[in-house]
Protein backbone atom coordinates (compact mmCIF):
# COMPACT_ATOMS: atom_id res chain seq x y z
CA UNK A 1 0.00 0.00 0.00
CA UNK A 2 1.08 3.68 -0.66
CA UNK A 3 3.38 4.91 2.81
CA UNK A 4 2.20 8.29 2.62
CA UNK A 5 -1.27 7.23 2.58
CA UNK A 6 -0.56 5.37 5.35
CA UNK A 7 1.65 7.78 7.39
CA UNK A 8 -1.46 10.19 7.12
CA UNK A 9 -4.09 7.97 8.41
CA UNK A 10 -1.71 7.21 11.51
CA UNK A 11 -1.38 11.51 11.87
CA UNK A 12 -5.79 11.25 11.68
CA UNK A 13 -5.65 8.49 13.80
CA UNK A 14 -3.32 10.11 16.48
CA UNK A 15 -5.11 13.40 16.33
CA UNK A 16 -8.31 11.41 16.96
CA UNK A 17 -6.51 9.88 20.03
CA UNK A 18 -5.41 13.34 21.21
CA UNK A 19 -8.93 15.27 20.97
CA UNK A 20 -10.34 12.44 23.15
CA UNK A 21 -7.97 12.49 26.04
CA UNK A 22 -7.96 16.59 25.75
CA UNK A 23 -11.74 16.30 26.03
CA UNK A 24 -11.42 14.14 29.23
CA UNK A 25 -9.21 16.33 31.35
CA UNK A 26 -11.10 19.32 30.04
CA UNK A 27 -9.24 21.53 28.40
CA UNK A 28 -11.83 22.18 25.74
CA UNK A 29 -9.20 24.66 23.80
CA UNK A 30 -6.71 21.85 23.09
CA UNK A 31 -9.53 19.77 21.51
CA UNK A 32 -11.42 21.47 19.59
CA UNK A 33 -8.15 23.02 18.17
CA UNK A 34 -6.92 19.21 17.07
CA UNK A 35 -10.47 18.39 15.96
CA UNK A 36 -10.15 21.00 13.33
CA UNK A 37 -6.59 20.15 12.62
CA UNK A 38 -8.38 16.52 12.57
CA UNK A 39 -10.99 17.58 9.47
CA UNK A 40 -8.88 19.41 7.75
CA UNK A 41 -6.31 16.40 7.55
CA UNK A 42 -8.84 14.44 6.70
CA UNK A 43 -10.45 16.65 3.81
CA UNK A 44 -6.47 16.64 2.20
CA UNK A 45 -6.08 12.91 2.43
CA UNK A 46 -9.62 12.71 0.65
CA UNK A 47 -8.28 15.46 -1.48
CA UNK A 48 -5.01 13.75 -2.78
CA UNK A 49 -6.21 9.79 -2.79
CA UNK A 50 -9.83 9.39 -2.94
CA UNK A 51 -10.83 9.20 -6.76
CA UNK A 52 -13.83 7.63 -8.42
CA UNK A 53 -14.70 5.56 -4.84
CA UNK A 54 -11.63 4.19 -4.37
CA UNK A 55 -8.50 4.97 -2.85
CA UNK A 56 -4.79 5.11 -4.45
CA UNK A 57 -4.25 1.91 -5.83
CA UNK A 58 -7.34 0.00 -4.06
CA UNK A 59 -5.49 -2.02 -2.42
CA UNK A 60 -7.32 -3.48 0.81
CA UNK A 61 -5.08 -1.66 3.49
CA UNK A 62 -5.73 1.64 1.26
CA UNK A 63 -9.41 1.39 1.46
CA UNK A 64 -9.91 0.00 5.11
CA UNK A 65 -8.07 3.06 6.68
CA UNK A 66 -10.67 5.88 6.15
CA UNK A 67 -13.75 3.31 6.47
CA UNK A 68 -12.13 2.88 10.05
CA UNK A 69 -11.20 5.98 10.65
CA UNK A 70 -14.58 7.38 9.97
CA UNK A 71 -13.49 9.92 7.24
CA UNK A 72 -14.92 8.42 3.66
CA UNK A 73 -17.28 11.14 2.43
CA UNK A 74 -20.92 10.16 2.48
CA UNK A 75 -21.21 10.63 -1.07
CA UNK A 76 -18.39 7.81 -1.32
CA UNK A 77 -18.66 5.71 1.19
CA UNK A 78 -20.97 2.80 -0.70
CA UNK A 79 -18.73 2.94 -3.64
CA UNK A 80 -15.61 2.73 -1.11
CA UNK A 81 -16.90 -0.58 0.49
CA UNK A 82 -18.20 -2.03 -2.10
CA UNK A 83 -14.80 -1.70 -3.78
CA UNK A 84 -13.40 -3.34 -0.49
CA UNK A 85 -14.90 -6.22 -0.29
CA UNK A 86 -14.62 -6.59 -4.41
CA UNK A 87 -10.74 -6.40 -3.85
CA UNK A 88 -11.28 -9.24 -0.96
CA UNK A 89 -13.12 -11.28 -2.91
CA UNK A 90 -10.62 -10.83 -5.86
CA UNK A 91 -7.83 -12.77 -3.22
CA UNK A 92 -9.95 -15.27 -3.26
CA UNK A 93 -11.47 -14.39 0.67
CA UNK A 94 -7.61 -13.72 1.77
CA UNK A 95 -6.16 -10.84 3.59
CA UNK A 96 -3.71 -8.83 1.63
CA UNK A 97 -2.72 -6.66 4.72
CA UNK A 98 0.34 -6.38 7.41
CA UNK A 99 0.69 -5.01 10.53
CA UNK A 100 -1.04 -1.58 9.32
CA UNK A 101 -3.91 -2.69 7.72
CA UNK A 102 -5.20 -5.99 9.76
CA UNK A 103 -6.29 -3.75 12.41
CA UNK A 104 -8.30 -1.24 10.18
CA UNK A 105 -9.68 -4.26 7.94
CA UNK A 106 -11.34 -6.19 10.35
CA UNK A 107 -12.37 -2.75 12.29
CA UNK A 108 -13.76 -1.64 9.25
CA UNK A 109 -15.59 -4.65 8.12
CA UNK A 110 -17.31 -4.22 11.60
CA UNK A 111 -18.33 -1.00 11.74
CA UNK A 112 -19.73 -1.22 8.13
CA UNK A 113 -21.77 -4.12 9.03
CA UNK A 114 -20.18 -6.72 7.32
CA UNK A 115 -18.92 -9.19 9.60
CA UNK A 116 -19.63 -11.65 7.18
CA UNK A 117 -16.96 -10.82 4.95
CA UNK A 118 -14.46 -10.35 8.55
CA UNK A 119 -15.75 -14.40 9.31
CA UNK A 120 -15.02 -15.90 5.66
CA UNK A 121 -11.68 -14.38 5.87
CA UNK A 122 -11.18 -15.71 9.52
CA UNK A 123 -11.99 -18.93 8.89
CA UNK A 124 -10.19 -18.90 6.01
CA UNK A 125 -8.04 -22.06 6.25
CA UNK A 126 -5.36 -21.34 2.87
CA UNK A 127 -2.55 -19.20 2.94
CA UNK A 128 -2.51 -15.66 3.97
CA UNK A 129 -4.73 -16.55 6.56
CA UNK A 130 -5.05 -16.44 10.67
CA UNK A 131 -6.73 -20.23 9.85
CA UNK A 132 -3.36 -20.81 7.71
CA UNK A 133 -1.64 -20.64 11.19
CA UNK A 134 -3.60 -23.70 12.60
CA UNK A 135 -4.04 -25.68 9.84
CA UNK A 136 -1.02 -25.31 7.59
CA UNK A 137 1.04 -29.28 7.15
CA UNK A 138 3.89 -27.73 7.92
CA UNK A 139 4.07 -26.09 11.59
CA UNK A 140 0.62 -26.27 12.86
CA UNK A 141 0.53 -22.98 15.67
CA UNK A 142 -1.32 -22.66 19.12
CA UNK A 143 -0.03 -18.79 19.00
CA UNK A 144 -0.16 -16.02 16.50
CA UNK A 145 2.71 -15.53 14.36
CA UNK A 146 4.78 -12.69 13.26
CA UNK A 147 3.91 -12.78 9.83
CA UNK A 148 1.32 -14.72 7.40
CA UNK A 149 4.49 -16.78 6.36
CA UNK A 150 6.48 -17.94 8.87
CA UNK A 151 6.17 -21.54 8.72
CA UNK A 152 8.04 -20.87 4.93
CA UNK A 153 11.69 -21.98 5.47
CA UNK A 154 12.69 -21.50 1.88
CA UNK A 155 12.18 -16.84 1.87
CA UNK A 156 13.09 -14.47 4.19
CA UNK A 157 10.49 -14.65 6.60
CA UNK A 158 12.07 -18.18 8.25
CA UNK A 159 13.11 -16.73 11.27
CA UNK A 160 9.69 -14.39 12.16
CA UNK A 161 8.02 -15.55 15.43
CA UNK A 162 5.94 -17.91 16.39
CA UNK A 163 4.41 -15.88 18.95
CA UNK A 164 3.54 -12.51 18.44
CA UNK A 165 1.45 -9.90 18.89
CA UNK A 166 1.64 -8.63 15.37
CA UNK A 167 -2.17 -9.71 14.32
CA UNK A 168 -3.02 -10.09 18.17
CA UNK A 169 -5.57 -6.42 17.11
CA UNK A 170 -7.97 -9.71 15.79
CA UNK A 171 -9.05 -9.97 19.89
CA UNK A 172 -10.31 -6.66 20.05
CA UNK A 173 -12.41 -7.14 16.73
CA UNK A 174 -13.82 -10.85 18.17
CA UNK A 175 -15.11 -9.13 21.54
CA UNK A 176 -16.49 -5.96 19.63
CA UNK A 177 -18.21 -7.15 16.71
CA UNK A 178 -18.48 -10.98 16.57
CA UNK A 179 -19.42 -11.84 20.84
CA UNK A 180 -20.78 -7.99 20.60
CA UNK A 181 -19.29 -6.15 23.84
CA UNK A 182 -18.89 -2.59 22.97
CA UNK A 183 -18.09 -0.34 25.77
CA UNK A 184 -18.83 3.23 25.11
CA UNK A 185 -17.26 4.84 28.22
CA UNK A 186 -14.10 4.12 30.05
CA UNK A 187 -14.35 1.78 33.05
CA UNK A 188 -17.34 0.18 31.17
CA UNK A 189 -19.74 2.58 32.67
CA UNK A 190 -22.12 2.15 29.16
CA UNK A 191 -21.83 -1.18 27.09
CA UNK A 192 -23.84 -1.53 23.96
CA UNK A 193 -24.45 -5.29 23.48
CA UNK A 194 -24.90 -6.36 19.66
CA UNK A 195 -23.30 -9.79 18.98
CA UNK A 196 -23.26 -10.63 15.71
CA UNK A 197 -21.90 -15.05 15.01
CA UNK A 198 -23.42 -14.59 11.55
CA UNK A 199 -22.34 -18.32 10.37
CA UNK A 200 -21.17 -19.84 13.61
CA UNK A 201 -22.97 -21.52 15.88
CA UNK A 202 -22.66 -18.44 18.40
CA UNK A 203 -20.14 -16.18 20.74
CA UNK A 204 -19.31 -15.54 24.19
CA UNK A 205 -17.11 -13.39 26.00
CA UNK A 206 -16.75 -11.46 29.12
CA UNK A 207 -15.23 -8.92 30.94
CA UNK A 208 -13.14 -9.09 34.22
CA UNK A 209 -13.29 -5.61 35.47
CA UNK A 210 -15.64 -4.12 37.49
CA UNK A 211 -18.41 -3.78 36.64
CA UNK A 212 -18.14 -6.98 35.15
CA UNK A 213 -19.71 -7.59 32.02
CA UNK A 214 -20.66 -10.75 29.81
CA UNK A 215 -22.37 -11.81 26.74
CA UNK A 216 -23.30 -15.09 25.33
CA UNK A 217 -24.99 -15.92 22.75
CA UNK A 218 -26.21 -18.93 20.49
CA UNK A 219 -27.65 -18.84 16.36
CA UNK A 220 -30.92 -21.10 16.40
CA UNK A 221 -30.01 -22.85 13.19
CA UNK A 222 -34.19 -23.04 12.36
CA UNK A 223 -34.57 -19.06 12.67
CA UNK A 224 -31.38 -19.25 10.24
CA UNK A 225 -32.81 -21.33 8.22
CA UNK A 226 -35.94 -19.39 7.67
Amino acid sequence: PSKPLCSAAAFIHDLGLVEEMAAAIGNTTVAARVSQLRSSTASAFNAIWLRNGTYASSRQTELALPLWLGIVPDSARDAVIDNLVREIEAHEWHVTTGIVGTRALFEALGLIGRTDVALRLLTQTSYPSYGYMVANPHEPSTTLWENWAADHLDNDQADASRNHIMFGTISAFLWKHIAGLKPQEAGWRRVIVAPSAGELCGAAANSEVDPKVAADSEVDPKVAAD
